[in-house]
């Protein structure tokens, strides 16, 4: 196992009233998308950050949701296609929660063009915990929904976006739509009520007008395994995080044979890690590499898991305050971004990296 403690290009939230900034970060096409879910007192919000010429990373627009509201938790799910983003909001609308439609327009700049909600009102059903865009249709989930939990689908029709279509598997007891992940036209969707508590992941197949179902894979522990916590999808494999299994915690991986998901392996812990380090709290498959995060451990600690097996530990020096480094992440070969959303005492930091030789460093490029 190799240690790598990085020198990195910082980027914090420019007003000292925010928090949470790095709740969830999503890289796509060279451009980083930040969330910042919580604020002291301004709506949840998402920042666009872009590379300068002189290598800095700057945040180049903050979107809001054109009537958020304090407490709305905008940015707490996050999914750009093309020139959609869509942004879920689990408490908006007085609690029944709302996703976010924007597009961008020719100068870069992105723009509010429908506001979704479930197609049955329901108080604190989470509606836009989970969000994911396949194929131009926004699906959301809403893991409080009656039923134990649905992901709606909705798709543009002569300029408005309109429901089409609901999955649940019906588990009464089931949080179904707390996650979701998505590549091609198929999508993963945790279940952290499943399997007596321990946790499910579903797949399906979305064609633009119906799900049909991909198999499924469920928590073999107790309820406070968390199997689901995070999940990631690519191609036929599935990467599962399990922050509660093994009282260290788990990523579990899992491939798609003959119609059914067959388990291939299981990433511990590293040793010393206790609960509290919530070691697959997030989740993410870059090619034949695998990362896996434990935002709780004092040190802040990225997993990077290469094809053979070999694994590097990432770490952040001088974070304060209970930064939850690698709670929201995202890696794409040789770069890294990474979210601290308690650092700097709860305003939180996004952190960008370069690796260069054997080490992740602040880039100049």
């Amino acid at each position: 196992m190799l240690l790598l403690v990085s020198l990195v290009l910082a980027l914090t939230p420019a007003d000292a009233s925010r928090a949470l900034f790095g709740g969830t970060v999503l890289l796509v096409d060279n451009t980083v998308y930040i969330s910042e879910p919580s604020g002291f007192r301004e709506p949840g919000q998402v920042h666009v950050a872009r590379q300068q010429g002189d290598g800095s990373w700057a945040i180049g627009q903050s979107i809001f949701a054109a009537e958020g509201i304090v407490g709305d938790r905008f940015g707490t799910a996050l999914a750009v296609q093309g020139d959609l983003m869509l942004v879920g909001a689990p408490a908006a609308l007085d609690g029944r929660g709302a996703a976010y439609v924007f597009r961008r327009g020719p100068g870069g700049m992105f723009s509010q063009i429908a506001e979704l909600t479930a197609p049955t009102a329901e108080a604190s059903s989470g509606f836009g915990a989970s969000v994911a865009l396949v194929n131009g249709s926004a699906l959301v989930g809403a893991p409080g929904a009656e039923g134990g939990g649905a992901v709606h689908a909705f798709v543009a029709n002569a300029g408005e976006w309109v429901p089409v279509a609901t999955v649940s598997p019906g588990n009464e007891d089931g949080r179904f739509g707390g996650g979701m992940t998505s590549d091609g036209s198929i999508v993963a969707v945790s279940d952290g009520g499943a399997a007596d508590g321990a946790g499910g992941v579903y797949a399906y197949a979305w064609n633009g007008v119906a799900f049909s179902a991909r198999g499924s894979v469920f928590g073999r522990g107790s309820e406070g395994d968390r199997f689901g916590s995070a999940i990631d999808l690519q191609g036929t494999e599935l990467l599962v995080g399990a922050p509660g299994m093994a009282e260290s915690g788990a990523a579990l991986t899992f491939s798609l044979v003959d119609g059914a998901w067959q388990a291939t392996g299981m990433i511990p812990a590293p040793e010393g890690y206790g609960r509290r380090a919530r070691f697959g709290q997030a989740v993410q498959l870059d090619g034949d590499v695998m990362w896996i995060a434990a935002p709780g451990h004092e040190d802040g600690v990225l997993v990077r898991v290469l094809g053979g097996g070999e694994t590097e530990l990432v770490r952040e020096s001088g974070l304060s305050g209970n930064p939850s480094f690698g709670g929201g992440f995202a890696a794409h070969r040789d770069f890294l971004a990474v979210g601290a959303t308690g650092d700097a005492y709860g305003e939180g930091t996004a952190f960008f990296y370069r690796r260069e030789g054997d080490g992740w460093t602040g880039t100049d490029v």
